[in-house]
């Protein structure tokens, strides 16, 4: 055998020592992420394919005795909005009906329905901005590190 020769045979060796490494890390990478969903089940986190980890998590409803918060108000409007693909009007108004069922058993004044929904919109607003910034790091944050 030439030294050609013996050189291609030396790299044909490396490339599949390559990819059987390559495919035991892939092996191990999906288990760990296995691992991690079944973990964020547990802690109340949602993981989809497209849209990352949700903090929120996906309420289809306002549960509870107490009056619902702005982030269970804003988990369940996401829930209608993403996952039951409503427009975004519509998911307000089916958020604006729960919340305003607990207000009423509680008996306390509400204001018109058109203003509530205008601050459940104003919510998503808010939460959409902070999604588009998460990522960003302002000039103090990247001399820190």
């Amino acid at each position: 055998m030439d030294s050609d020769s013996k050189d291609a045979v030396d790299k044909d060796a490396g490339g599949l020592n390559e990819a059987v490494i390559f495919a035991e890390s892939l092996e191990i990478l999906v288990m760990a992420l296995e691992a991690l969903h079944e973990e964020a089940k547990h802690l109340g986190l949602e993981i989809s394919e497209n849209r990352g980890i949700n903090l929120l998590g996906s309420e289809d409803a306002i549960r509870g005795s107490k009056l619902s918060s702005s982030g269970q108000v804003l988990s369940v409007f996401l829930h209608n909005h993403l996952n039951l693909k409503q427009e975004r009007g519509e998911s307000a108004k089916v958020v604006v009906r729960e919340v305003l069922v607990f207000w009423d058993k509680a008996r306390i004044p509400t204001q018109r329905q058109d203003n509530i929904l205008g601050k459940v919109q104003a919510l998503h607003d808010r939460w959409k901005g902070l999604k588009k910034n998460q990522g960003r790091q302002t000039q103090a944050q990247r001399t820190n590190k």
